[in-house]
């Protein structure tokens, strides 16, 4: 579904912007630009996608592929914080780097960015709950990740995706159920980098 030179292409000059280079993402064993951990995990998802999409597989429609994308690349925008930077450098105290009102801020940006075209609001919230939940403890499993997509109430996606042109178009919701049903008992929280991928959703 996407190119990946043109995704990495975009990706790599957002984040350039944003001065995720200079920022650190990790820094146990060795450091890790923000801008190097989430590129890779951009690459790493865009290499699974065809694999989830595939019927055989989970069947994810196009929409639900832009999801996970915008959520992998969202995900830990709140480590370019200064307050995150300092903690993470040692020089400052415990500084949580989930933040929602910085991810529901970035995410329509991400969109327009990307080039998803019909992404309102509705659809915008659902990615950035999925952004947020990854990190979410006690709970990260491959059934509560789907939660997150579904939101407290079953029915809120499917409303809020029926509101805006990508859920007319491509989101299958129904079909949500039973992919939630299969994640539960799937191994994919065994293997770290596809569980990461999915999780970031």
């Amino acid at each position: 579904m996407f190119d990946r030179a043109d995704v990495m292409t975009t990706a790599a000059a957002w984040m350039q912007a944003r001065g995720w280079r200079g920022r650190l993402a990790k820094q146990r064993g060795r450091e890790q630009s923000l801008f190097e951990h989430t590129l890779i995990e951009i690459d790493v998802l865009l290499q699974v996608l065809p694999i989830l999409a595939d019927e055989r597989h989970y069947g994810l429609s196009d929409a639900e592929q832009r999801i996970l994308l915008v959520a992998v690349f969202a995900h830990d925008v709140g480590k370019e914080t200064d307050a995150w930077q300092r903690y993470i450098g040692g020089g400052g105290p415990y500084t949580p780097h989930i933040l929602p009102e910085l991810t529901r801020q970035i995410v329509p940006e991400l969109c327009v960015s990307l080039g998803f075209e019909g992404c309102g609001e509705p659809v915008h919230t659902i990615m950035a709950r999925c952004s947020e939940f990854h990190h979410s403890k006690p709970g990260r499993s491959d059934g509560t990740t789907m939660e997150a997509m579904l939101g407290a109430d079953a029915g809120e996606p499917q409303a809020a995706l029926e509101d805006s042109d990508e859920g007319e178009q491509q989101y299958d919701v129904p079909m949500l159920f039973p992919m939630r049903r299969e994640l539960k008992v799937s191994s994919l929280s065994q293997n770290t980098t596809a569980y990461r991928c999915v999780a970031a959703v």
